[in-house]
């Protein structure tokens, strides 16, 4: 997963991001499964609970099996939309990958630590490019389908996307910041932080400078709150602010502009109502969205067929994206993605997940030492700073898989740590 943003065929415009991540994921997790199955590596379960995590993950697999079956497209679902590749097969990839870091991993030789660095590292390298893409020093020339001279996408295809990974890989150094205790790593953490702000600016993507934003107040409340780090983490706020208002300045207000627009939206939408252009049109989608909600309550019209129900004439089609003919093969609302394609049942058991991994997660904290607080604090916040982007962003292959390894993570650790320190008082009682 460390690596799974260079997965990429930059000569190969229908191959070039989507698709061949699809693949790979779908392949490396089949291989995966057989040395599991072969080895018996899965390791033993630790907590007995009412609800087991493997249940809900059988009943979401049996929901997204209904949603194939009796889809729009068939085809569809099972591949996903063109361009997307998001379809069954990704989607058990997706949970293979969470499934695998709960219950494979072993967490006595295993450290998420050491994980999260070598990502953080892996994201400051490509967060050079992201840079250099901005200057147009694309070196590696990538062929995208569309292009947008304004916007980094690095190996994301979209700006959007690259945002949300950025969401995920900052919110991590931060929490490697707040960890570190010597000068060096420190210094480390905090310059490529920075100069990585620059380039979140530079995917001109809102929902991930909200992302971001809730990850802040996510460590500002806990562990900064908790550990007394006030003053550290002042200095890296401050940095990064200094960064947005210098290149804010010296690129004609646009960052900052686009915030305001932002702000100046919800003040005309609380005045005046609203028009469908909110968001740049998402709200449209959102409303045509909720108009079916009702005809495929159960099992949803089918994963990824979104473009296929999405009940919009031309006319509004031009009205609302200048274009008669676009495909809107998303909601720009992960949540509501799910609703309209899987089903509300389906959305009900995503969301029981992810309690049970928030669950579980606090249920750790009161038994965890300081070291492991860092590491469940650190995976919590880059979590919820993605839920809340979700809001306004979509799922896609380049990023949603390190989201259920992060999710993956927090719930094995915090099982096997959860376990440790109730065997430990069941044995002195």
């Amino acid at each position: 997963m460390i690596l799974f943003p260079f997965v990429i065929d930059p000569w190969n415009e229908d191959f070039s991001f989507s698709l061949i991540k699809s693949t790979f994921l779908i392949a490396f997790m089949g291989i995966i499964w057989i040395l599991v199955w072969r080895g018996n590596l899965l390791q033993p379960k630790l907590v007995d609970e009412k609800l087991k995590m493997e249940y809900i993950l059988f009943i979401f697999i049996a929901l997204l099996t209904f949603s194939t079956i009796f889809s729009a497209d068939i085809y569809t679902s099972i591949v996903g939309a063109w361009t997307r590749h998001e379809g069954y097969l990704t989607w058990l990839g997706y949970l293979s990958v969470f499934y695998f870091y709960y219950r494979v991993i072993n967490y006595d030789n295993f450290s998420p630590e050491k994980l999260l660095k070598n990502l953080f590292v892996v994201s400051a390298v490509i967060s050079i490019y992201g840079i250099l893409q901005h200057f147009d020093y694309d070196f590696i020339s990538l062929i995208v389908p569309w292009e947008s001279p304004t916007s980094s996408i690095a190996f994301f295809d979209n700006p959007n996307f690259y945002g949300t990974y950025l969401v995920l890989t900052m919110g991590i150094g931060m929490g490697l910041y707040i960890m570190a205790s010597e000068k060096k790593p420190l210094l480390f953490y905090g310059i490529v932080l920075t100069l990585m702000t620059s380039v979140l600016l530079y995917t001109n993507t809102r929902s991930a400078w909200i992302g971001l934003t809730i990850v802040a107040l996510f460590y500002t409340f806990t562990i900064v709150k908790q550990y007394k780090l006030w003053r550290k983490w002042m200095v890296l706020l401050l940095a990064m602010g200094i960064m947005v208002v210098g290149i804010n300045a010296t690129e004609g207000n646009r960052y900052l502009g686009k915030i305001f627009i932002t702000l100046e939206e919800s003040g005309e939408l609380l005045e005046e109502g609203l028009t469908g252009h909110e968001g740049s049109s998402r709200l449209i989608i959102w409303q045509k969205d909720v108009t079916i909600l009702d005809d495929y309550f159960w099992i949803g019209s089918g994963i990824d067929t979104h473009a296929i129900v999405f009940p919009a004439t031309p006319d509004e089609l031009e009205e609302y994206f200048n274009n008669r003919t676009i495909m809107v093969d998303k909601a720009h609302n992960e949540y509501l993605q799910i609703a309209v394609t899987i089903g509300i049942p389906a959305l009900l058991v995503y969301l029981l997940l992810l309690f049970k991994v928030y669950r579980r997660a606090f249920q750790t904290l009161k038994g965890a030492n300081k070291q492991q607080k860092h590491i469940i604090f650190t995976l919590l916040a880059v979590i919820t700073g993605y839920l809340v982007q979700a809001i306004f962003n979509i799922s896609v292959v380049s990023v949603a898989p390190i989201l259920w390894m992060f999710l993956g993570i927090v719930y094995g650790y915090s099982t096997k740590i959860h376990h440790q320190f109730t065997t430990k008082e069941n044995n002195n009682y």
